[in-house]
């Protein structure tokens, strides 16, 4: 895999996990913006590095 494209990916998940923390966040609910963030970030990462 070239790096441009697992940099794709782990943007676009990055800001994928920055959506759905900034909804949980507009609600209320425990893991916001920045937990999210950080698993989707995270998950990316291992999943593509595997």
């Amino acid at each position: 895999m070239n790096w441009e494209l697992f940099a794709l990916r782990v943007v676009l998940a990055k800001i994928a996990g920055l959506v759905i923390g900034y909804e949980r966040e507009i609600q209320g609910k425990g893991a916001g913006l920045k937990t999210n963030a950080l698993v989707a970030l995270g998950s990316a990462i291992f999943i593509l590095m595997a």
